[in-house]
């Protein structure tokens, strides 16, 4: 294990945790757990998007519409790291910037922190997913 410098392989103990840089079959099993682990997850997340509900939002639109019946509850807003107060206007009675919308939503990294916040643990991750060609294409 190589640390950025000498007092951060000091402070976190490194010289009783290896004796050095790991062996190159080492590295390529870490490298073959790690294609597995994203050949699984993109295999899960695209089986998730095709099972979706047909009531659940398919356009921006419906997204935002259903996000606005889930206020004031935002716990998936609050655990999106990417989320910036898109809809913060529509809770207050505002108008929304659909840019604004549409950009937050081609951006998602599809962490799936929102559906982990989610109490009615709705599929967000997947919604999202299903609504980024649209969102691009806007």
């Amino acid at each position: 294990m190589n640390a950025k410098d000498e007092s951060t392989a000091t402070r976190l103990h490194l010289s009783q945790i290896t004796d050095g840089s790991a062996s190159p079959a080492w590295v390529a099993q870490r490298a073959h757990t790690l294609d597995a682990i994203r050949k699984r997850h993109t295999s899960t997340h695209a089986r998730m998007v095709k099972e979706l509900a047909g009531d659940l939002p398919t356009t921006v639109s419906e997204f935002v519409q259903m996000l606005s019946e889930c206020f004031p509850c935002q716990s998936c807003l609050e655990a999106c790291p990417l989320y910036s107060g898109e809809l913060a206007p529509h809770r207050n009675g505002g108008s929304i910037q659909i840019d604004d919308i549409v950009r937050w939503l081609a951006d998602c990294a599809e962490c799936g922190m929102c559906d982990e916040a989610c109490p009615k643990k709705l599929p967000i991750t997947a919604i999202v997913s299903r609504l980024t060609p649209e969102a691009i294409a806007v």
